[in-house]
């Protein structure tokens, strides 16, 4: 609307959204001197008008709207400055804690939905927070054990995805692929004849239709040869009939090895040791020959040391050892005592 002649003549009608008419000079006062704009005390209506209109040109429009709002109030009008007090605070943000990395931080820096339905609690973990969490879990953890950063409960395939962005992933070493891939993986593996790729950073696998009859298995993925009967890398140059002669053979030989070890060497009972010692011919009184421990081949006594064979006699062996002095013909034992005797002496 065009400005009113008169002592009005250059004022609009509206004033900070408001009708010209409804300020009434206390309520222009109030506002000038919130600004701290100097004006006559008792001045004329419209002069304080022309003031107030200079003043719009300057304040900011939510200055603007909070007094358009404070003079829509009923009369008699609240005091300006705790009616600005009430809505600046209203437009504060809320400041949320979040639980992961202590950040105080707005409302809108936290998911606004639940990361699962079965979440019982607020959202204290930021979205950023959020992310990386699932992120390492994605890395470290079988696909359908990922849970919430703030309770025990499962996190679907989707809810992951829609809170880590495919970004996100290529940084992670391109854990998007990998993260589906887990989620396939899971639902095959427990098919009879699905078989996992063996082939250097391969974490592919497939189905093998033709099982035992055809056995290598060649990856669509890098190709890969495995074998399907014995799950391992693919034996070239045998068939799987070979390789398991051969292996039989192999272990065979080496229950054979193991069977003559346990006969003919026994470990030596040093603890800083354990060698395995064979006793090729002589007598029972064995040296190591890496350590050079002494011992007695039938019951491990040692024989130097204070409570050695050489300074406690036959006595120091184990008591169901044959040189043990209990066991000796009464000869041998006289024998015995006589040698311990002399090595106390030496």
């Amino acid at each position: 609307m065009a400005p009113t002649a008169g002592r009005y003549e250059g004022i609009p009608d509206i004033i900070m959204g408001n009708g010209r008419r409804r300020y009434q000079k206390k309520h222009i006062s109030e506002i000038l001197r919130r600004y701290g704009k100097r004006h006559a005390k008792g001045g004329r209506k419209s002069s304080l008008l022309h003031l107030l209109v200079d003043l719009e040109k300057t304040i900011p429009d939510e200055d603007k709207k909070i007094i358009a709002r404070w003079m829509r109030q009923s009369l008699p009008l609240p005091a300006l400055s705790k009616f600005f007090d009430d809505a600046l605070g209203e437009n504060k943000p809320v400041i949320v804690d979040c639980t992961v990395c202590m950040e105080s931080l707005e409302l809108g820096d936290f998911p606004q939905q639940k990361l699962t339905s079965s979440c019982d609690h607020k959202s204290l973990t930021c979205a950023s927070c959020l992310t990386q969490s699932i992120e390492a879990q994605i890395a470290d953890t079988p696909w359908d054990q990922i849970t919430c950063p703030q309770c025990p409960e499962l996190v679907s395939f989707e809810s992951v995805k829609s809170v880590v962005s495919a970004e996100a992933f290529e940084r992670q070493y391109s854990n998007l692929d990998r993260y589906d891939m887990k989620s396939v993986m899971a639902t095959f593996e427990h098919m009879p004849n699905f078989t996992m790729c063996l082939g250097p950073n391969c974490n592919s696998g497939q189905i093998h239709w033709t099982e035992d009859d055809q056995p290598i298995m060649t990856c669509n993925t890098c190709h890969f040869k495995t074998c399907f009967t014995h799950k391992m890398p693919w034996h070239s140059d045998q068939t799987c009939g070979e390789y398991d002669a051969e292996r039989k053979e192999r272990m065979d030989q080496e229950a054979a090895s193991e069977k003559v070890l346990q006969e003919t060497t026994k470990k030596c009972p040093n603890g800083k040791c354990g060698l395995n010692c064979e006793k090729v011919s002589g007598c029972d009184h064995m040296t190591c020959h890496k350590c050079k421990f002494q011992f007695c081949w039938m019951c491990f006594a040692p024989y130097l040391g204070p409570t050695g064979i050489d300074r406690a006699g036959n006595s120091a062996h184990a008591p169901n050892c044959k040189y043990h002095s209990a066991n000796l013909p009464a000869g041998a034992t006289r024998l015995a005592q006589m040698y311990a005797t002399l090595h106390r002496r030496a």
